[in-house]
């Protein structure tokens, strides 16, 4: 296994077929129609991704898989030859910390309570997620049909336990990480790109690249870009453990 794509929520494996056509991509926990939904924590569910690897590899992320990947680079390193996190935050203050795991437990409690298609239509409407609409109608199908492919209790169980709210920071461990990590965020997903770049500035070895005109979801809005930065990166790795 040279990669290890990571979805974000409500995502899937074939979130990165525009990306990589025919590389294996894993399911994270909470995710699918037979959900694993036994790690207890955030730091298991890294722990439990590390556990599939035989070797290192490049891992790629997007947003929740985004965060499980800087999860897996800080706790695992040795596994990681280089990582590229689209549309990833490194953490929150403790001082909105709080308030974040309410807001987070209270949309699990609305995926229970009102299903996944109700969830679904207010998911697809936040702002986050705006400049989606000026895809393809082929486009946006596929990636509701995806978001409706999870059972509630797996959605709202990946809600509560990989969300941001409880997620370490690892701002502090950015700093000290000998991990190459790329940076990427759509020039349109404001608040994630200001987070690219002030990350970008802590991790000693990383680069940025704002993609122009994306939003945050870049598997779906610039493949070509995000299966680019990979490419660099498996290059580089395999330049530098090849005799």
């Amino acid at each position: 296994m040279r990669f290890l794509l990571l979805h974000g929520f409500l995502g899937a494996p074939s979130t990165w077929d525009l990306v990589a056509p025919g590389v294996a991509a894993a399911t994270l926990p909470g995710h699918g129609p037979t959900p694993d939904m036994t790690p207890a924590s955030f730091g298991a569910s890294v722990d439990a991704i590390a556990a599939t690897l035989s070797e290192p590899v490049v891992v790629a992320g997007y947003s929740m898989g985004a965060r499980l990947a800087l999860g897996l680079a800080i706790a695992h390193p040795r596994l990681v030859r280089a990582a590229v996190l689209a549309g990833v935050n490194p953490g929150v203050d403790d001082s909105v910390r709080a308030a974040r795991v309410a807001w987070e437990d209270a949309q699990a409690a609305t995926i229970l309570s009102h299903g996944l298609p109700a969830f679904v239509d207010g998911w697809e409407r936040l702002p986050l997620f705006a400049s989606q609409r000026g895809l393809s109608g082929e486009l946006r199908a596929s990636e509701r049909a995806r978001r409706l492919s999870h059972t509630p209790a797996g959605a709202a169980w990946a809600m509560r336990v990989l969300g941001l709210g409880r997620q370490p920071s690892f701002w502090e461990a950015l700093a000290t990480s000998r991990v190459p990590i790329t940076f990427l965020a759509g020039a349109r997903d404001h608040k994630f790109a200001e987070i690219a770049y002030r990350a970008s500035q802590i991790a000693p070895r990383s680069t940025l690249h704002m993609i122009p005109e994306a939003g945050h979801n870049l598997a779906l809005e610039a493949p070509v870009e995000l299966a680019a930065a990979i490419a660099a990166h498996d290059a580089l790795s395999y330049e530098e453990t090849t005799p």
